[in-house]
């Protein structure tokens, strides 16, 4: 009998939009609750079970077969689509290597120099900014290393006062975020801007 996190079903009834599977395997991997990284099959269908019973519009017949067709054994990134196999054989939405090197760290920055070192992730718009997507960041850092998401945001946050991180200036939802180091702005007018809270 798996002990559901109402936190999960919630946070997908809120949603109001289908649930894809992985979507589903992301919101468990953050609130249910357990350190071990990934989720187990019983659970992922456990969820899937009662967001049908809640009504939930979710695309899922047979979530975890969804699931295992994008299945990869692969440690290292290999794109959005791709369900990761983990060596407990759990699957996550993010390979073990990144499990490995950034569990247990509630700073943004180690999350921001890995993805942007190893995990080789390309710049989201054509301006050649070097960043990693906010919300991606904050993604990670929930699933991977158990960040309470508002307080993944607040380090954020608090980092970009400091001048230690940055944010493009576009006041886009999803800016991207990088380490300060990789621009030439002055760190001083950094500090001083305004914090934009984005939920």
């Amino acid at each position: 009998m798996v002990d559901l996190n109402e936190r999960v079903l919630d946070t997908a009834e809120h949603r109001g939009e289908n649930l894809l599977p992985k979507e589903v395997l992301s919101l468990v991997e953050r609130y249910h609750g357990d350190e071990t990284p990934g989720a187990e099959r019983e659970v992922v269908e456990a969820y899937a079970t009662a967001l049908a019973d809640r009504n939930v519009p979710t695309e899922i017949q047979d979530p975890w077969s969804a699931l295992d067709e994008r299945r990869t054994d692969s440690e290292t990134w290999v794109g959005d689509d791709a369900v990761y196999e983990l060596p407990s054989g759990r699957l996550s939405t993010y390979p073990a290597n990144w499990h490995e090197r950034l569990a247990g760290s509630n700073d943004p920055r180690s999350y921001l120099r890995f993805l942007q070192g190893e995990a080789a992730f390309e710049p989201k718009n054509p301006t050649g900014s070097p960043g990693i997507p906010r919300e991606r960041l904050l993604d990670v850092m929930s699933v991977v290393g158990h960040v309470d998401r508002q307080e993944a945001k607040a380090a954020v946050e608090r980092l970009r006062r400091e001048g230690e991180v940055v944010e493009d200036a576009d006041q886009h939802p999803d800016a991207n975020v990088y380490l300060a180091d990789q621009v030439d702005y002055d760190r001083a007018d950094l500090a001083g801007e305004d914090v934009v809270d984005r939920e």
